[in-house]
């Protein structure tokens, strides 16, 4: 796992009574929404109950790959019931769409349908249901937005406009940096993760020759460790069923197909169970 020595992290207070929020994010570009749908659909595989929540508070679009034509209110109903103390076990069951995978199940929050609502994802009451939900949870799985900039404001209060990633990623037991493995998405990484501010696990999407040349991988674990002594710890290459998934929904387990991307995947499952577990 890597952290940036030159920020000062804040105090982490994981809120999670008995399983994990994972966080999954990742620069502009970095396929983190893809990730998430497919890292959920992995654990749900291997045996854990999984909830995975849409919190991008600019473009949400898990229920768009899972085909979801009215995902409903979503987060920002639960978020509203929670404020008004009123989000229980049925309420939650009521505004989450389950995603049946043949071996397996996945609860899916939407995000929010109305892009101006993003106010809504107020840290308070994030961190509320963040707790909620890993108490019924093996893991919670969040996708949140690329932007990390404190000093973004808008809205009728002059709110943090990325609020919901900040408050994310300081409660979440374990975060996922995703970046595109091209020479633009690295760059777009290096700048970005100097507002992260907490140790995340590193993963590179989309590796492939054409991009990089011969040896890919080596590429990049050289590159990232020599100029942020960064370890990446995970590769997911190139595969053609990420663009079947968005033709048919199906996750990559589910294409009935050998795919170097879900093995990779799957082993990222493998070490968040490991470490939970641990």
């Amino acid at each position: 796992m890597t952290t940036l020595v030159d920020v000062q992290a804040p105090q982490l207070a994981p809120v999670g009574t008995g399983g994990e929020n994972v966080v999954v994010w990742g620069s502009a570009g970095s396929g983190k929404s893809m990730l998430a749908i497919n890292l959920s659909c992995e654990l749900s595989d291997l045996g854990q109950s999984v909830m995975l929540v849409d919190a991008d508070s600019y473009h949400p679009s898990l229920a768009a790959i899972a085909g979801l034509t009215a995902p409903g209110p979503g987060i920002t109903a639960m978020l509203r019931l929670e404020r008004s103390g009123r989000l229980d076990a049925a309420e939650i069951e009521r505004l989450s769409q389950e995603l049946n995978f043949g071996s397996g199940m996945v609860h899916l929050v939407p995000g929010m349908n109305n892009p101006g609502r993003w106010a809504e994802l107020e840290p308070g009451s994030l961190m509320e249901l963040a707790g909620k939900l890993a108490a019924s949870h093996d893991f919670v799985v969040w996708d949140v937005a690329s932007q990390l900039d404190p000093a973004v404001q808008g809205g009728p209060l002059e709110q943090q406009r990325n609020q919901a990633t900040l408050t994310l990623l300081t409660v979440a037991e374990q975060v996922l940096g995703t970046f595109t493995a091209d020479p633009l998405g690295i760059n777009r990484f290096l700048f970005d993760i100097r507002l992260a501010g907490r140790p995340f696990t590193a993963v590179a999407n989309r590796v492939r020759p054409a991009a990089l040349g011969r040896n890919p991988e080596r590429q990049i674990r050289d590159t990232l460790f020599e100029l942020a002594k960064i370890e990446v710890e995970h590769l997911i290459p190139e595969d053609s069923g990420f663009d079947e998934q968005l033709r048919t929904t199906a996750p990559l387990l589910a294409q009935g197909r050998k795919s170097k991307a879900r093995e990779r995947i799957r082993q990222l499952a493998q070490g968040l169970i490991t470490s939970r577990s641990g």
